[in-house]
């Protein structure tokens, strides 16, 4: 399986000469602002399903302001008032139990999920991945494991056309070793995401399943489907509730005032 998705990524990359004449970071930068906006706040689900059918939910509230985003812990109640934060390129933990503040990876899992920090802190793939290649494909394929046989097959979804750009992380981002993205040509909302490890095992994927926008066209509400293979298992994120502001002040992403945030 190993050398298998080895060869599909040599194949998407020696194809990522059709794609002449276009800029595959404009791409990915337009697919980001239609999909997130600049400065909002939001409330976030994370709901996960386990192999064994068990259910764990996580909330948060939330502001972002393009590349930081902080996250209030509501749900559960043992976690209630952990603060999470990106500051530019670092992601802090505030954990009130303690009164403490740690570093935390881009890849650190979220306990009980099957999202990192990185997957819903840093939102805009194009701030923190390089486009290494691009081509463009006429359907999707959707590959989805069967938990009592543990069978995997592959289905093709949708009839539309697609960009399908290969994701590198930018110098000092610790991001996964590669990434993949599946981008609707016509409207240029994401569909699909696939992020591998440097073995080339594949690690996560991610399908969009649902993006909602108002009578302006800005975005409200929207449903990403995590899956880890290895453990077979599940994590609906649900961003709820999103309200576009003009402005949020740049101490609300410091570091240092995150205690003050969590009995919010």
């Amino acid at each position: 399986m190993k050398n298998r998705v080895l060869s599909v990524m040599m194949i998407f990359s020696f194809f990522s000469s059709l794609c002449y004449g276009i800029d595959p970071s404009g791409i990915i930068e337009k697919s980001d602002k239609k999909f997130i906006p600049d400065i909002f706040t939001y409330h976030m689900t994370l709901r996960t399903t386990s192999a064994d059918g068990k259910i764990d939910v996580v909330e948060y509230k939330g502001k972002k302001k393009f590349m930081n985003n902080i996250m209030i812990t509501l749900i559960p109640l043992s976690a209630k008032g952990q603060v999470n934060l990106k500051n530019r390129n670092v992601i802090w933990s505030y954990f009130p139990t303690s009164d403490s503040s740690v570093k935390q990876s881009y890849q650190a899992i979220i306990l009980g999920t099957t999202v990192s920090y990185g997957d819903i802190l840093a939102l805009e793939l194009s701030r923190d991945y390089n486009v290494e290649s691009m081509m463009e494909i006429s359907n999707l394929i959707q590959i989805s494991s069967n938990y009592a046989t543990n069978n995997t097959r592959t289905v093709p979804i949708g009839t539309n056309s697609y960009y399908l750009l290969t994701l590198i992380p930018k110098k000092g981002i610790d991001g996964y070793a590669r990434g993949l993205i599946w981008i609707n040509k016509g409207n240029l909302l994401p569909v699909k995401r696939e992020y591998y490890a440097y073995s080339g095992l594949l690690v996560k994927s991610c399908e969009i399943k649902s993006i909602s926008f108002d009578e302006n066209g800005v975005v409200t509400d929207s449903e990403e489907l995590f899956y880890e293979p290895l453990k077979k298992k599940q994590t609906l994120v649900t961003f709820s509730n999103i309200k576009i502001l003009k402005d949020i002040p740049d101490t609300t992403f410091n570091p240092r005032s995150m205690k003050f945030f969590s009995g919010e």
